[in-house]
């Protein structure tokens, strides 16, 4: 017998534009101090811009903002703004640990597993 259903309609549970807005900002980050020359305002507004132009969803807004930035997608700007995406501080806020930082076994932990 199905005793719930959770669903969520957009921004009613999550709040997907606030961590839209952060993700690209953190990106951003990655990426000028990876190397990119841009200011970083004018870097969010232009992402803002493509995503708006382009779908909330599209999978290609940072290779086609790097285009349009430096004239190629550049793997390293794009592998800077993905790390930085995945920190830690992006996934649990600016004064967590990082993952080095942790010791295991953490409690009420399993023990980490090798990935493949």
């Amino acid at each position: 017998m199905i005793r719930a259903i959770i669903f969520d309609l957009d921004n009613t549970l999550l709040d997907f534009m606030s961590m839209k807005r952060k993700a690209i900002t953190a990106a951003v980050d990655g990426m000028v101090e990876a190397g990119l020359e841009i200011e970083s305002g004018e870097a969010y507004d232009k992402i803002m811009a493509l995503y708006e132009s382009g779908g909330w969803e599209n999978q290609e807004i940072f290779n086609d903002f790097l285009k349009g930035a430096t004239g190629e997608v550049d793997y390293k700007l794009l592998a800077a703004a993905s790390l930085t995406l995945s920190s830690p501080s992006m996934m649990w806020g600016r004064g967590s640990r990082r993952r080095r930082d942790l010791k295991w076994p953490l409690p009420n932990s399993a023990s980490p597993r090798k990935m493949c």
